[in-house]
């Protein structure tokens, strides 16, 4: 649902900002769902 409001502001951002903001979105959006899978297997693992 997120993605995009994401992408919409990305565009408007400059290609620099793009790049940076981009890499810190992917990057923290990964993060997340690393984490939130891991705490899924975990807990159907208990």
């Amino acid at each position: 649902m997120l993605k995009p409001v994401v992408l919409h502001h990305l565009n408007l951002a400059p290609k620099q900002q793009l790049r940076q903001r981009g890499w810190r979105y992917f990057i923290l959006v990964l993060t997340i769902q690393f984490f939130f899978i891991v705490w899924a297997a975990y807990m159907q693992a208990v």
